[in-house]
């Protein structure tokens, strides 16, 4: 996988998250599910082909906030799951702190805006 402003990635925004997007903006309600596929290159991107996949599952508020009360899972079977201080909460919570202010995300259009 490619680093963070070079990577390839198709974004997905359940339901929930995208109602709350158009009548709130943030924080996402517990609930959201982001979903994100990445890709190697450009060619893998428009084929769709070997996505990575990972998953940010907002908690309830309370239930994890070393991560901001997400839960992170990796792979398409779903076993990598993170929360807390696990090792995976604190890999992917590392990063996604820089995007703190923005319920611990990179892709609502406020944090765009500030950091392009």
């Amino acid at each position: 996988m490619r680093d963070g402003r070079t990577a390839f990635r198709q974004i997905y925004l359940n339901f929930l998250g995208a109602v709350n997007q158009d009548i709130k903006g943030l924080p996402y309600p517990e609930g959201t599910i982001l979903a994100k596929e990445s890709f190697n290159n450009e060619a893998a991107l428009d084929a769709r082909r070997s996505p990575d996949l990972t998953l940010m599952v907002n908690l309830a508020s309370g239930q994890s906030p070393e991560t901001g009360d997400w839960e992170y899972v990796m792979g398409a079977d779903g076993t990598r799951r993170g929360t807390g201080d696990s090792g995976l909460g604190t890999l992917c919570r590392d990063c996604h702190l820089f995007a703190a202010a923005y319920d611990y995300n990179f892709i609502n259009s406020a944090f765009y805006e500030r950091n392009q």
